[in-house]
């Protein structure tokens, strides 16, 4: 399946909405930092989505790792029943209406609907999938970053599933290990690009009806997308190749240095992350 990304050239947006390229490049620069001053390698499971939504990561933790407070971050754990999370959320119910409620509540922080809004919930959630063990603070924090940035109407879509679940046999180099995860960033590049390719299209739409300012929270909105299949490169580089990775690396440093209000070094860093799994998967795939 091919990726189509639309870019809207300079000349075809009012000046207030093109202003957002700006502050796209500027926040990948930032991105770029901060990867930087993080470059140990990841120790988290090739599937583990650390940059999605509440959502990405809460049914992560629930439905793929079966993250609960004794477990570990090498170690899948049980997977968790929806009823049985939900127990320990809201307590037990006994009434069959109750407990309709409680499963529409932890199926709209799964992608139905919005994260958690109440404290204690995020507390009961938090204590019940990571409790006071150190190993995973790490990522009780993602979750609380996840929960801030997934606010919002449309901001906690969930964009994985089950099948990409980490194999029972996650022995080094096992070839099913590197296909799921291989799996999982092209599946990701997909829906990601297919949400650039609405939000773009919606922000020229909205500037040509003169809605400028709306045309341009869109536009700026639409740089999520891309900023995830950039994060999803950098926390997966043991996929790709080291001539894939040079040729991906400049695609960035040639967005970052660019003097004029242009994305295509960008699009083409994408479009090349693309290939380059498709590449994986079709090479693994039995």
């Amino acid at each position: 399946m091919i990726v189509y990304l639309i870019l809207i050239s300079r000349a075809n947006l009012p000046e207030s909405v093109t202003f957002a390229y700006k502050r796209i490049r500027q926040r990948f620069r930032r991105g770029a930092q901060i990867v930087t001053a993080d470059a140990e390698p990841s120790q988290d499971p090739a599937s583990y989505p650390k940059n999605g939504t509440y959502a990405d990561l809460l049914w992560w933790h629930l439905r793929i790792w079966g993250t609960r407070h004794d477990g570990s971050i090498t170690e899948r754990g049980k997977r968790w029943e929806l009823k049985e999370f939900s127990g320990l959320v809201f307590g037990d119910a006994t009434d069959a209406d109750v407990l309709a409620k409680n499963l529409k509540y932890l199926r709209n922080w799964l992608g139905k609907g919005n994260p958690p809004g109440v404290s204690t919930a995020m507390e009961q959630i938090e204590q019940a999938l990571f409790g006071n063990n150190p190993e995973l603070e790490r990522w009780k924090t993602d979750l609380r970053l996840a929960h801030e940035s997934s606010r919002g109407r449309g901001n906690n879509k969930r964009t994985i599933d089950s099948s990409l679940a980490e194999p029972q046999s996650t022995t080094a180099g096992d070839k099913t290990v590197v296909l799921s995860s291989a799996s999982y960033v092209l599946n990701q590049v997909i829906e990601k690009s297919h949400e650039w390719d609405t939000l773009q299209e919606r922000a020229k739409s909205l500037a040509e009806q003169g809605e400028i300012e709306r045309g341009r929270e869109v536009f700026l909105a639409s740089a999520r997308s891309i900023g995830s299949i950039i994060d999803l490169y950098r926390t997966h580089l043991q996929l790709f190749g080291a001539d894939a990775q040079r040729e991906i690396d400049d695609m960035l440093d040639s967005a970052e240095k660019e003097d004029k209000d242009s994305l295509l070094p960008l699009i083409k860093a994408v479009q090349s992350i693309y290939r380059e799994m498709v590449k994986v998967v079709m090479t693994l795939r039995p």
